[in-house]
């Protein structure tokens, strides 16, 4: 299969290298990679790692493990200001307030990240899926991560795990991050990412259809809308907590 054409299979399409190497008989075996904000993490994070799982199946790639990081404190403490920000000048005209979006410590976000994993085993068909701390020597970013834990996995293929939002704002995979060999790209209704713009001669590029049932998932959406029944069962009390005393 040459670059930039397309392999068909259900909702799925795959591009580039890894498909000349998929022998006839039996499945090439892959690790996953994705980093979230995980302010709150929610079922569509489980929901994600599930479809990618199953797609790549399909594909006759054998997901092992899924390593999930969380994105930098600095990044999600400045993307919650700004918001808050922009939220409480919108407040000044509405007669209906909007709630404040509540910033998560790392600590909490990956006892949550625990939990949801913990309540979601069964969607993993027996893959193992695991937080992985990729901040132990400073901040890093997604490209940087994915980086490091191919150089700590030198014996494994691994393939970055992200929507389309992500794929779309990382525009430069050949240059920074062109450390990203592989990726698994989720998309949602009526999305539809321009990768033929991030192909390298060395690049694949997986695209599933993220299942329906997880299409409006968001941390943004649960934080505004109050939809606390979307996170993992044992912490909804926790951050229904944490998030009414940021509206204090």
């Amino acid at each position: 299969m040459t670059l930039g054409s397309s392999l068909d299979a259900g909702n799925a399409k795959s591009y580039g290298i890894f498909n000349h190497e998929i022998p006839e008989c039996r499945a090439v075996k892959a690790d996953l990679y994705t980093s979230i904000a995980g302010n709150p993490v929610h079922k569509g994070h489980m929901g994600m790692i599930a479809v990618a799982i199953e797609g790549l199946k399909k594909q006759h790639i054998e997901v092992e493990n899924v390593y999930v990081s969380l994105s930098y404190e600095s990044y999600l403490a400045h993307k919650v200001k700004s918001e808050n920000i922009k939220i409480r000048r919108e407040n000044q005209t509405r007669e209906i307030k909007l709630p404040l979006k509540v910033w998560l410590e790392r600590d909490t976000r990956v006892k949550f990240l625990r939990e949801a994993i913990k309540e979601s085993v069964d969607k993993f068909n027996g893959v193992r899926v695991i937080y992985w701390d990729d901040q132990e020597d400073g901040e890093s970013d997604h490209p940087e991560s994915y980086a490091a834990l191919v150089q700590e996995l030198t014996d494994r293929r691994i393939v970055f795990l992200c929507g389309t939002d992500l794929c779309e704002s990382m525009q430069n995979w050949g240059g920074k991050e062109g450390c990203i060999q592989h990726a698994a790209i989720i998309t949602r209704a009526n999305e539809s990412p321009a990768i033929e713009e991030i192909h390298t001669d060395s690049y694949s590029r997986f695209i599933f259809e993220g299942a329906a049932e997880y299409q409006h998932y968001s941390s943004s959406a649960i934080q505004k809308e109050r939809k606390f029944e979307l996170l993992p069962t044992s912490v909804r009390e926790e951050f229904a907590r944490l998030h009414a005393e940021a509206q204090l």
